[in-house]
């Protein structure tokens, strides 16, 4: 069985070749995932996109050289 990096599903394991998985990691959709491999199986988890994860790390931040500065 031959798996498209179209049809790859991310964040599950997945039953893949080596050759699949090599393929797949050298795929430029998939340039900021994280990839493994394991007894026939391949996993790519996709990195989190967007700007409300940095919000929210800023914020937490912020608090926290708040409650530094009150010291």
């Amino acid at each position: 069985m031959t798996l498209s990096t179209s049809q790859i599903q991310t964040d599950t394991w997945v039953k893949a070749t080596w050759e699949e998985f090599a393929a797949a990691m050298d795929d430029p959709q998939y340039e900021k995932s994280r990839g493994y491999f394991d007894n026939g199986y391949m996993r790519i988890e996709m990195a989190p996109l967007g700007s409300r994860t940095c919000a929210t790390k800023h914020t937490d931040f912020s608090s926290h050289q708040s409650l530094w500065d009150a010291s």
